[in-house]
């Protein structure tokens, strides 16, 4: 785990740093298009569920409740690949109600 690019990544984050979010999207964005892909989603789909990680992990930093213990790409592709479990599990609600 590489302590100073986490800090760089959610330093970028907290102050919407275009370059340090164009990296992450370079790097973190294609797969979580894979997987969301591979389970019933679209490439929009992994694109709106990546927002919304980026998101989470934005609103975390600013209230400072975040403190990384793993890879910041892996932490974000976990947050991601649970917000698509939760929108699939209401998507399969909707579907037998």
């Amino acid at each position: 785990m590489n302590t100073t690019l986490n800090k760089t990544y959610l330093k970028g984050i907290a102050t919407n740093d275009f370059a340090v979010l164009e990296k992450i999207y370079q790097e973190s964005l294609p797969e979580v298009i894979k997987y969301v892909k591979r389970n019933s989603g679209t490439t929009h789909d992994a694109k709106d569920v990546f927002q919304e990680g980026i998101l989470v992990i934005f609103k975390k930093v600013k209230e400072d409740k975040l403190e990384l213990t793993t890879d910041f790409h892996y932490f974000l592709f976990s947050v991601c690949k649970r917000i698509w479990l939760k929108k699939l599990t209401k998507k399969s609600r909707k579907e037998v109600a």
